[in-house]
């Protein structure tokens, strides 16, 4: 009992001071990890309810979608239709495509054509000519021959200071695990 009246007492003083509460016991210490199992637990809890509503909107959304595909495929076949019933003078017609235009849009038909697939590796070696090279750095061979020292970065070989590199300082960082 005396233990639940100190959490309390803690949980109070954190609440009254919160830039003043001062972890300095493993008692304090054991209540902040406790704290943020209880943080976690709840940013989970409300994370999961708005998982579930955000899959009922995405249910919807998919029947909204399904619904305008299956409106616009009845249409557009409607129009298919009535586009190879028009007669072919009243078509503009390229070699790629026929078109009829109407007030608000166009029917198209795009001509049957032909694609050329390649395999690369097969054709680069039968026409080096066209191969294109694109030069990029070796950073893991070039990197294992610098060094840092005095907040710059040196090639040690030859002990020249590299201007295309530059030294970052990372900060530690401290991790709380539950």
């Amino acid at each position: 009992m005396e233990a639940i009246l100190e959490l309390d007492l803690l949980e109070e003083q954190a609440a009254e001071q919160p830039e003043g509460f001062i972890i300095d016991d493993d008692g304090k210490a054991d209540w902040a990890v406790r704290k943020i199992q209880r943080i976690i637990r709840e940013r989970d809890r409300r994370l999961q309810a708005i998982d579930a509503v955000t899959r009922q909107y995405q249910l919807m959304g998919d029947q909204i979608l399904r619904n305008a595909e299956r409106e616009i495929s009845y249409f557009s076949g409607l129009l298919e239709v009535y586009f190879n019933s028009l007669n072919e003078t009243a078509k503009k017609t390229t070699k790629t495509q026929s078109t009829y235009w109407l007030p608000s849009g166009k029917l198209k038909r795009k001509h049957a054509s032909v694609k050329l697939e390649h395999d690369d590796a097969a054709l680069m070696a039968a026409y080096p000519e066209f191969v294109k090279q694109k030069p990029s750095l070796d950073w893991a061979g070039l990197k294992s021959r610098l060094a840092v020292s005095g907040g710059v970065v040196i090639d040690t070989q030859t002990g020249e200071i590299v201007s295309g590199a530059s030294v970052l300082d990372v900060p530690a960082v401290f991790v709380v695990e539950v």
